[in-house]
């Protein structure tokens, strides 16, 4: 599985490492259980926001739990390309900083990758 990451999913993670010293590890953890379950396990922890017909491009949020701050909830939106084998991380945000996903950017990559 190929790992890479936007211009501002670089930049959000960087800002929260330095306020969250285990995210590092969180987040190479989180790595390590999207390789079997890249589209998400049917858990409520993973939300598909979007998806192909072919169901072979998908868009996903789902929970970090950053261990470092207990009750500090983390989310991370991905993108998967299941015929490359690759995810691209999209964002990363806290449940402090706010509500939901950026709808505008998820919406952006979508068109730029996927149309």
């Amino acid at each position: 599985m190929k790992f890479t990451t936007t211009d501002k999913f670089y930049k959000e993670f960087k800002k929260l490492s330095r306020k969250y010293i285990s995210l590092e590890e969180d987040f190479g953890k989180l790595k390590k259980a999207l390789i079997p379950y890249p589209e998400g396990n049917g858990t409520k922890h993973w939300k598909p926001l979007k998806t192909n017909e072919e169901r072979t491009l998908y868009i996903v949020k789902v929970r970090l739990v950053i261990k470092s701050v207990q009750g500090v909830k983390g989310r991370v939106v991905y993108f998967y390309n299941q015929n490359k084998g690759e995810i691209v991380f999209i964002e990363i945000y806290t449940k402090m900083q706010k509500d939901n996903e950026d709808k505008k950017r998820v919406e952006e990559f979508w068109k730029n990758c996927c149309l």
